[in-house]
């Protein structure tokens, strides 16, 4: 029950072509399948047979921060079907089926995104390709997002541009990807994750109230503390979960004492 509780803030995503969200919704993101976890999780209970104690190794998949990162927000996919083609001349041609009553590929020129060209690739095409999905949000103003790309998910052809998606700004659902294909043909098939969508706090973020300093006295006794319960047992007898709660209750116990 909730009857005093402050309600929950209201995220919604809905289509203007409601066949999109029939066949390729909007997905939470802990419903996105990597085939690498399975490969992970299989390997390691083979590991464990041959060794029991091999159960105490540590273990990508229990790692909380990248098991947070998949398990938070939402991913876009493409909702029809795009076709990119470079020319040797390195000219970008995208085609596509005429779906929606508006552009679903469009190009920005290099002009437009070329300040903004991932520099740790080893190819990016300065001309800047946009989706125009047929996806909106409707949500609480205090809601932000973070888009970002859809990370350890094995896509190597294109990038898409990390920023803050404000419905409050432009609610439609677009998305500019940075191409990293040379030359030659590539489809990017319906259904593809395109981008993730972390919800934030906007009034959380505009607040000022921080601090950057040395650590106070208070601060010192809770880092002698971490360094205790890190120590005072073997990795290898300790799972991740219980490293996180030996974390907590110190984290709280020292939270309410800050100067």
């Amino acid at each position: 029950m909730r009857l005093f509780k402050k309600p929950l803030p209201k995220i919604r995503f809905f289509s203007v072509v409601p066949t999109a969200n029939t066949l390729y919704p909007i997905i939470h993101a802990k419903e996105l399948k990597r085939e690498w976890v399975d490969s992970e999780k299989k390997e390691h209970r083979e590991k464990v047979k041959r060794c029991p104690f091999a159960a105490f190794d540590l273990r990508i998949t229990k790692c909380p921060a990248i098991t947070e990162y998949m398990s938070t927000g939402f991913i876009l996919v493409a909702p029809a079907d795009i076709k990119i083609n470079v020319t040797e001349s390195g000219k970008v041609e995208p085609s596509y089926n005429k779906l929606f009553e508006w552009d679903y590929v469009q190009l920005h020129s290099p002009s437009h995104g070329g300040y903004l060209l991932d520099s740790g690739k080893e190819y990016t095409s300065p001309t800047v390709i946009k989706i125009n999905t047929p996806w909106r949000a409707l949500v609480d103003k205090d809601i932000i997002f973070l888009q970002t790309k859809v990370h350890f998910n094995k896509e190597s052809r294109f990038t898409p541009a990390t920023g803050i998606f404000d419905p409050r700004v432009g609610y439609e659902m677009n998305v500019q990807l940075f191409w990293h294909v040379r030359k030659g043909e590539e489809i990017i098939k319906a259904g593809t994750p395109l981008c993730q969508y972390i919800p934030l706090s906007r009034s959380l973020l505009m607040s000022n109230d921080y601090s950057i300093d040395e650590m106070t006295q208070i601060e010192y006794q809770m880092e002698i503390e971490h360094r205790y319960a890190q120590n005072s047992t073997l990795r290898e007898t300790t799972s991740v979960a219980h490293r996180q709660l030996k974390t907590t209750k110190i984290t709280d116990k020292y939270r309410n004492k800050r100067e």
